[in-house]
């Protein structure tokens, strides 16, 4: 199964000076998998924000570091990056940046197990991000949901979103996330003993 978790990118950045060649440089390493380079970049940009008291860029920095703690399988420390991200987004009413901490707050859940945990988090993201009417972030965090329903066992349900996720990429010229979620409605098909409609996929 493919997840989608929501990595640096330039809406995360803190802005065009010292603090956005930081989160650039710790985002490049974080894209080579080179995620001790990665962390150093975004725990040096967070010291200097948290001496600006700059909140936006605070936040930025914690996201970032929890997403590189996650996919070194630190969930700890991971959670209370993103825990701390996710209190100033709320304070600031940022519906977009808060969306993304959301999701990777249920990446995190999901890593633990914890499924009806992570569901909240995914479906808070997924109102948050289809009010705001970002088509390919919504696309991304229902994946995450059919996840959650896959991982529970709960196939048909998990397919259903599959299969509504595929039907809005077709529309689209998003070729990878097409060619990724194909591969997961073929998964979910042979999990079902539908090998000819897995073969179609």
């Amino acid at each position: 199964m493919h997840k989608k978790k929501k990595g640096p990118t330039a809406r995360d950045k803190p802005g065009p000076d010292r603090f956005a060649a930081l989160f650039q440089q710790g985002a490049d390493a974080y894209y080579r998998d080179d995620f001790r380079a990665a962390e150093e970049a975004f725990a040096l940009g967070l010291a200097e924000a948290e001496r600006a008291d700059n909140e936006e860029r605070v936040a930025a920095f914690l996201n970032a570091l929890g997403l590189v703690c996650a996919d070194q399988g630190r969930l700890e420390s991971a959670w209370e990056f993103l825990l701390r991200a996710l209190t100033l987004r709320e304070r600031r009413d940022e519906h977009e940046p808060l969306a993304f901490v959301l999701n990777n707050l249920g990446h995190v859940c999901l890593q633990r197990g914890q499924f009806e945990r992570a569901l909240g988090y995914f479906e808070r993201s997924l109102a948050l991000k289809q009010q705001i009417g970002n088509e390919d972030s919504t696309n991304d965090t229902l994946h995450n949901i059919a996840e959650v329903y896959q991982r529970c066992g709960e196939l048909d349900r998990a397919l259903e979103i599959h299969l509504g996720v595929v039907q809005a990429l077709v529309k689209g010229t998003d070729r990878r996330s097409l060619a990724i979620s194909l591969v997961n409605v073929g998964n979910i098909y042979s999990d079902l003993g539908r090998f000819e409609q897995a073969l179609g996929c």
